[in-house]
């Protein structure tokens, strides 16, 4: 694991982004990170609605 990737819990998947050179992989955890803020801002505004 890089220092990039340790906050990611699921070892194999930190694996695959290791397995990438450093400027993707930069790349692919920022969309990796707007993905995981996207669907808790939608789980927040579902709890909302109920």
């Amino acid at each position: 694991m890089t220092d990039q990737t340790n906050n990611i819990k699921n070892r194999n998947v930190s694996e695959v982004f290791d397995a990438h050179p450093k400027a993707i992989r930069e790349k692919l955890l920022q969309l990796r990170q707007l993905v995981l803020d996207t669907a808790a801002e939608n789980h927040k505004e579902l709890k909302l609605k109920h």
